[in-house]
């Protein structure tokens, strides 16, 4: 080839490329952003808007539905899922992964700008959705007891929320202060002032209004009116003017004085009391270096504050660092054998470091070509790189053996390097192309499948070229320098002889039995059918991360130092359980969330399941938990799902409710959870309008006086030492704490006072606390939780269940209504694989110029199919997206060693009879299979033995390739050439 004789040629220049190369390639190196896995953004917006005091029906009506029905006429929609609670709407549109979701951002916004809300909503929220967790948690304490949130809220938040990457800090915990203005009703009456009058007062006395300018000889001065109050005794001296015309200080009527804002969020880790703080990170972040960044800064602040104790409680970085770095052992530990199994056939070391020199050479190639693509490194595409390094020698192996073949002693080191691409130069070139076509349909995958795999096929891809570019150029440049000698003497040399004798006996019998080859052929498609019906399909493989979620939800309006008391013997039991090393907890209203870490040498499934059933049975709560993997989405216990749907809502409750009943008799549930929350009572504050009017007053001059009553009076803020302080207004704590004072609450009216039970009386009416509408039909999803061992069993019996609802049209029940993200994507991944199979079909019939033999090729792939999903069946894995994805690069692997036999046989049948010709050309081409097939399956096998932080996430792939590859290897040297007589019509 011109590429071989180019380099021989000129070896300085040769020499300087791959100096390029490494510089280049470490490079690029160090510029990549580094993360567990790729950043999967769903398709899909949750718009959120908060209404203040509405019912879950008020939600549903006014704000939920409107906003749903925009999305029905946006481009790429799919499917609204919609959840009403008091106070609170959820909207959640998903649409088609092609769309663009920028613009879909821009239309959405304009379209809910549009809309007629309730004025006292709040503007709606729109978020995006990631399948990723926090980057980082933060505890924050002060050694000496001082109040920390001033320090979070001031100093280290915005610090860390200029970091380059940060998308979101949210704080839990601590709790701040402000100035209370607590009301004497005693002294009120006998003044006969209102809380409003007093609220007046205090906002006359604190402002700042600008008067112009004012000359003074040849100067210009700002004048301003000022009456600021400095301090609590500038507030307690404020003048209030009554209605005698009069004036009495606040103090007479009022005490001031600093307290704690009401608790809002608790947080704690490891039973001690803190401010946590949790980071998430924007799409295109380098993690590592956003993390390293935040460290920074707590190092400089805690020299800054030595008072302050910041502790990192979770990094996600250390996962990536330690994941990349197994992978990286991986790597090298598969360098290492590949260069061992050379140095075992060919018995010389510098025959191995000449096939080795080629792995760090095309390495750095794909990582260029990685770089120019703005890749990250992660687990799929360093898995790439591990699967490449059997690819990357397969090329230089078949070209160094070929020239040792064709070195004879009346043929030079430089001739015996050209004529030995030669020989096998086209069978190179075709095997390469017929590899590479496998990857195609990958870097044309969409959705999630795409974001997935996209970037694993162009590595792969980047990496067959560089080891075809290597294999024709380097490799036989490095044997004319070195000139390496065939040993006699390598280790394998005489087992080798050996097999090449055993196998040449066998197969001339195997050819005369074509029956029974065509039937082992049929049997071996048939075997490989049955075992994947056998086989457990799962989307994503689940990678332990040591870590525990927990949700525990209490009813709506619990308070929340009543949840954090009933949390507490929970709490307890993880902190005294040897096998959780850390736990944070943080509390928000009525829900607790619990993070749970895992001590090394415990897997986290069985713990989670033994605590599913201990907080399943705390009564008054809902609790939910999940395991932690590494796309940092949860995983749940295993379940059987129904899902209630219709547009009737007390008819699709009613089912739903009975549904739940059901699934609790079925054997093995151990808890079912359902979307139907249960109901609350409302008391409703009823005025009657023309008796407020009787006394000159307004039915929102009566919610306004008992909002501030029950609420507080916002009325500014004092400024202290540096530090604004908000100044609320507030009647006595238990003042009104029952409907019978808050009915005798005193209100003045131009025909004297009157109390609130006079215009208004307490109306108590039932309420939903949440509707959730999937697409406009009322839903309701009902879950029954269970054991591994007793799930088949369970969705058995729920399958009985769904199966017995009448189908009349009014009440309808399936097993999921809302479209799961990875719905559709194993249909994506197996049509990859059948449009790789075709592709290599197109190629090798265009190489042989023949269809049938292309046919016959073909069949190294059913060869393949029963040692990869029985290798898969034998070690307890899954069928996962990712072991698909092996399959389909199996199916690249496998037909080189057809191509490299059939080629062969074509030649010498020039030569000889073609019995001799198969016979020759398997015993020929015996080693170089042998060799290939070793040195992919060694490197292979840590990624099939799962070592290493987050490498379990690739095992699926790593068993399918060694499977695959043992059966084919041995059944196409000993089938291959019966197929081809067939073929052949002898």
């Amino acid at each position: 080839m011109w590429m071989t004789r180019t380099a021989m040629n000129r070896p300085v220049s040769v020499t300087l490329s791959v100096v390029m190369m490494f510089v280049f390639g470490l490079s690029s190196l160090t510029g990549f952003r580094m993360s567990y896995m790729p950043s999967l953004v769903l398709p899909m917006f949750v718009v959120s808007t908060v209404y203040v005091g509405a019912t879950a029906d008020v939600i549903e009506d006014e704000i939920t539905e409107p906003i749903a029905d925009i999305g029905k006429n946006m481009s790429g929609f799919l499917q609204s899922i919609t959840t009403s609670e008091e106070n609170v709407s959820f909207v959640r549109l998903d649409f088609d992964y092609s769309t663009d979701m920028g613009q879909c951002y821009i239309d959405l916004k304009a379209e809910i700008d549009r809309l007629d809300l309730p004025e006292d909503a709040e503007e709606p929220i729109i978020l995006e959705v990631s399948a990723d967790s926090p980057i980082m948690e933060i505890s924050v304490r002060s050694a000496t007891g001082e109040n920390e949130i001033s320090f979070v809220e001031d100093i280290l938040e915005p610090k860390i929320s200029t970091v380059l990457g940060v998308g979101d800090v949210t704080i839990f915990g601590g709790t701040s202060q402000y100035v209370e203005i607590l009301l004497n009703e005693p002294a009120m009456n006998q003044y006969g002032v209102s809380s409003f009058i007093i609220a007046n007062a205090v906002q006359n006395a604190n402002y700042t209004l600008p008067l112009g300018e004012i000359e003074q000889g040849n100067q210009s001065f700002q004048i301003l009116a000022s009456s600021v109050p400095t301090g609590l005794y500038d507030l307690m001296h404020v003048p209030i003017t009554l209605p005698n015309g009069n004036t009495i200080l606040l103090q007479d009527v009022a005490s001031v004085e600093f307290v704690p804002t009401k608790t809002e969020t608790i947080s704690r880790v490891n039973g001690v009391e803190n401010i946590g703080l949790s980071i998430e990170a924007t799409q295109d972040a380098n993690v590592p270096q956003v993390t390293g960044q935040i460290q920074d800064i707590i190092h400089e602040l805690s020299i800054v504050y030595p008072n302050v104790q910041m502790e990192v409680v979770s990094n996600t970085s250390d996962g990536i660092y330690e994941s990349l770095q197994s992978v990286a052992s991986t790597l090298i530990m598969g360098v290492g054998m590949c260069m061992f199994v050379l140095y075992m056939f060919l018995g010389d070391l510098k025959a191995s470091l000449i096939v080795g020199s080629s792995i760090p050479t095309s390495l750095l190639i794909t990582i260029i070509g990685m770089g120019m693509l703005e890749f990250d490194l992660n687990l799929i595409t360093t898995g790439a790189l591990v699967i490449s390094i059997g690819l990357m020698v397969d090329n230089a192996i078949v070209i160094l053996e070929s020239i040792f073949k064709c070195k004879t002693e009346d043929k030079s080191f430089y001739d015996a390097a050209i004529e030995g691409v030669k020989v096998v130069g086209v069978s190179v070139v075709a095997s390469t192309i017929t590899t590479i076509v496998v990857y195609v349909p990958l870097t044309m995958l969409s959705g999630l499948s795409g974001e997935l795999f996209t970037s694993l096929g162009f590595t792969i891809i980047f990496a067959l070229v560089a080891s075809f570019g290597v294999a024709v150029t380097i490799i036989p440049l490095v044997y004319f320098k070195l000139q390496p000698i065939e040993k006699n003497t390598a280790p394998l040399n005489k087992i080798m002889h050996f097999l090449e004798r055993v196998y040449e006996k066998i197969i001339r019998r195997v050819l005369n039995r074509k029956i029974l080859v065509v039937l082992i052929s049929l049997a071996s498609l048939g075997g490989a059918g049955y075992i994947v019906s056998m086989l457990t399909i799962e989307m994503i493989p689940y990678v332990d991360q040591g870590i525990m979620d927990v949700k525990m939800e209490f009813r709506a309006g619990t308070d929340i130092n009543f949840v954090n008391q009933a949390i507490y013997d929970i709490e307890q039991q993880i902190q005294n359980d040897i096998r959780i090393e850390d736990y944070s907890i943080n509390i928000d209203g009525n829900t607790a969330k619990l993070t749970a870490y895992v001590a090394d040498g415990y897997e986290t499934k069985p713990i989670t399941e033994e605590y599913d059933l201990i907080f399943y049975s705390i009564p008054n709560m809902d609790s939910s938990i999940t395991t932690r993997d590494v796309s940092g989405a949860g995983t749940d216990m295993p379940k059987a799902s129904i899902s209630v749907y219709g547009v009737d809502y007390d008819m699709v409750k009613s089912e739903a409710n009975r549904l739940h009943d059901a699934m609790y008799k079925i054997a093995g549930v151990s808890k079912v959870t359902s979307t139907l929350r249960t109901g609350g009572t409302q008391a409703k504050l009823d005025i009657d309008p023309l008796k407020a009017a009787f006394y000159g007053l307004q039915v929102s001059d009566i919610s306004q006086i008992v909002y501030s009553m029950n609420n507080g009076i916002d009325v500014g803020t004092l400024e202290v030492q540096g530090e604004e302080y908000d100044i609320t207004i507030n009647y006595p704590e238990g003042a009104y704490d029952d409907f019978n004072k808050l009915l005798s609450l005193a209100i003045n009216t131009s025909k004297g006072k009157i109390t609130l039970g006079d215009v208004a009386t307490i109306v108590f009416e039932d309420v939903e606390q949440s509707i959730q509408r999937v697409d406009g039909a009322y839903n309701i999803d009902l879950k029954a939780f269970t054991q591994e061992q007793y799930l088949p069993y369970v969705e058995a019996e729920v399958q009985k269940l769904r199966d017995s609802i009448p189908k009349d049209g009014i009440v309808e029940v399936t097993e999921q209504l809302v479209k799961d993200p990875l719905d559709g994507e194993m249909q994506t991944i197996v049509g990859a694989v059948i449009t790789a199979v075709f592709l290599v079909f197109v190629v090798m019939s265009m190489q042989f110029e023949s269809i049938r033999f292309a046919i016959m090729v073909m069949t190294s792939v059913v060869f393949s199919a029963i040692g990869a999903f029985g290798l898969l069946a034998i070690s307890g894995q899954d069928l996962t997206l990712v072991a698909l994805v092996g399959l389909l690069m199996l199916a690249g692997i496998v037909v080189n060693n057809g191509i490299l036999f059939v080629d062969t046989v074509n030649n010498l049948k020039q030569e000889m009879s073609l019995q001799d010709a198969l016979v020759k050309s398997g015993s020929m081409r015996m080693r170089p299979i042998l060799m290939t097939t070793a040195t992919t399956i060694l490197s292979m096998v840590p990624l099939a033995l799962g070592i290493g932080e987050g490498s379990q996430m690739l095992q699926g792939m790593g068993i399918i390739i060694i499977g695959g590859l043992l059966t084919s290897t041995i059944l196409v040297l000993l089938l291959m050439p019966t197929f081809y007589l067939i073929i052949s019509k002898k």
